[in-house]
């Protein structure tokens, strides 16, 4: 008797797995890559970071393929893995990229075909400077030789309201991405500070790179510019931006060779900032005007003067026209140096 009921229940147990594999086989995942994914997006992460998304599909894995707007090469990467999303990291900033999903059924091999091509753009690596109160230029008119130096006073006390600037100065490469030009006397140096452009030039980047970004960028006012270069709520009163050793911290007419080098590669100053004395200097959205021993609030300079400012000497500057404090000033439309770029601004 007791046999025949381990039996029983032995057959009773093969009987219910087979009822089981039946009853599932009829609920199993179907992988359906009929059409590709849908629902392309890149959201940003860092300056040089993006996760990807699209729609997930049932049962399906994933592969990627990606690559620069202006390269015919596409990079292609197996995801094995059934997430509708993907990190891309290690990428450049300020560049548009291009990228396109399909789905593969893991237990055939079947796939879609890739999706239509989706684009986005990296972001520039932004530094937060925290607000604060400064002093502006500096009282000794002769410091630069000659009365040369006069416009950088009197010294005025200047309130600047947060913002985040750009760690380094635009670069050949990042100008190529959206504006499809190189117009750098320098040539062949991507990494380089973009040059031989002039402030109306940049304005067109400006628009164009707002479009594409979502972000309103601008250039750094004077105040914003000497702020930051001077080391913010972290200021030493360096002479140069990050250092009373010129050749620590820039690029000049010593040490330069007579040709820009490419971005970061000076010691930052307080800020984490690279650049902001030598390499190039950089254009101000400020119209140029005297300074006034008034106290003032985030200052915009003149805005009708048909000069702007420049700030923060170059390649080719000694060491005076190299101080942080100097001031130069140039037409907006007409004027195209070797030895002016800029770096990007943008507000809170």
């Amino acid at each position: 008797m007791k046999h025949s009921l381990y039996f029983s229940f032995f057959f009773f147990c093969i009987f219910l797995s087979g009822c089981y594999k039946d009853f599932w086989k009829d609920y199993e995942i179907i992988c359906d890559v009929t059409l590709p994914p849908g629902g392309l997006v890149a959201d940003s992460i860092s300056s040089n970071s993006v996760i990807l998304k699209w729609n997930a599909i049932a049962g399906a894995q994933f592969v990627i393929q990606y690559k620069l707007s202006s390269d015919q090469n596409w990079v292609e990467i197996n995801t094995a893995s059934y997430r509708n999303r993907f990190v891309l990291e290690k990428l450049g900033s300020v560049q548009i990229y291009e990228f396109k999903v399909k789905s593969v059924c893991p237990n055939n091999g079947e796939a879609s075909v890739f999706s239509d091509v989706s684009s986005f753009i990296t972001l520039p690596e932004m530094q937060k400077i925290e607000g604060g109160v400064f002093t502006m230029g500096q009282n000794d008119p002769d410091i630069g030789g000659s009365g040369n130096s006069a416009d950088e006073a009197p010294i005025h006390s200047v309130t600047v309201s947060g913002f985040y600037i750009s760690k380094y100065e635009v670069t050949q490469n990042q100008w190529f991405a959206i504006m499809g030009t190189n117009p750098s006397f320098f040539q062949n140096c991507g990494n380089c500070p973009i040059e031989g452009i002039s402030w109306n030039d940049i304005q067109i980047f400006l628009q164009k790179l707002d479009s594409v970004s979502g972000i309103n960028y601008r250039l750094p006012t004077e105040a914003e510019w000497e702020y930051s270069a001077s080391g913010g709520v972290s200021t030493h009163d360096y002479q140069y931006s990050g250092s009373n050793t010129l050749s620590e911290v820039a690029w000049y007419n010593l040490n330069s060779g007579s040709a820009t080098k490419s971005i970061g590669q000076k010691t930052s100053n307080e800020l984490m900032l690279y650049d902001l004395t030598g390499n190039v200097a950089e254009w101000c959205s400020d119209g140029y005007a005297a300074y006034t021993a008034n106290q003032q609030t985030d200052p915009q300079g003149s805005p009708n003067a048909s000069e702007k400012v420049i700030r923060g000497g170059s390649w080719s500057s000694d060491s005076n026209n190299a101080r942080l404090k100097k001031r130069s000033h140039l037409p907006s439309g007409f004027y195209q140096s070797a030895a002016v770029g800029f770096r990007l601004v943008r507000s809170q």
